[in-house]
């Protein structure tokens, strides 16, 4: 089994890639953008340890921290199983995906957090949720601050119909389109009194 870790600290302008087979120093990545001083070097190599069960407390004795990372093939296999557990259908990844899961953290957390978004950029107009590598890799940055935020923010910015047929009582459809109101947005009807979006105040 391979284990991977990312080590950083202050005084790195880019990490450091190790990797463990069995509990046993495998592989080292060092930085190729910015790289270590000679200094940094001697005092990084002084450090590892061959052992994973040191590294954590080797690394604390130089003020380097200590992230694991999940490898690449299982960050593939999380995602297709979130996609198939939540579309109920087999997605089938592309190389140019494949590339891009690889720049990101891929965690069970991170993708609950991207299948329960109502974010307008996510779930689209319709509400139905475009759940792509692609709008996974485009709006990940937001996914991660609406999982800082928690459950603050209750209602999305924007109006989805979707969105609104799953709200299951008048007081949460009311709430909704209080919040709609409060950011200056009115309703915009066809001729049949249909809502066709909610659109800013003119």
């Amino acid at each position: 089994m391979v284990n991977i870790h990312l080590l950083n600290s202050e005084r790195l302008a880019e990490g450091i890639e190790v990797s463990y087979k069995d509990g046993l120093l495998s592989e080292i990545k060092f930085p190729t953008k910015f790289p270590l001083t000679l200094v940094q070097h001697v005092a990084f190599l002084k450090h590892i340890p061959y052992s994973e069960d040191l590294l954590e407390f080797n690394m604390g004795l130089i003020k380097i921290s200590v992230q694991p990372q999940t490898p690449h093939f299982k960050k593939i296999a999380l995602w297709c199983g979130f996609y198939h557990t939540n579309r109920g259908l087999q997605y089938k990844i592309t190389e140019p995906e494949k590339r891009k899961l690889k720049e990101l953290k891929v965690t069970e957390e991170i993708l609950t957090a991207y299948y329960k978004s109502t974010a307008f950029e996510i779930m689209g107009k319709e509400g139905t949720g475009k759940h792509s590598v692609n709008n996974f890799y485009n709006y990940y940055n937001l996914i991660l601050q609406e999982m800082a935020a928690g459950d603050k923010k209750k209602y999305p910015d924007t109006w989805s119909e979707g969105f609104q047929n799953k709200l299951t009582s008048q007081q949460e459809l009311t709430e909704y389109w209080g919040h709609l109101r409060t950011l200056g947005l009115e309703p915009k009807k066809d001729r049949t009194g249909k809502t066709l979006d909610w659109v800013k105040k003119e």
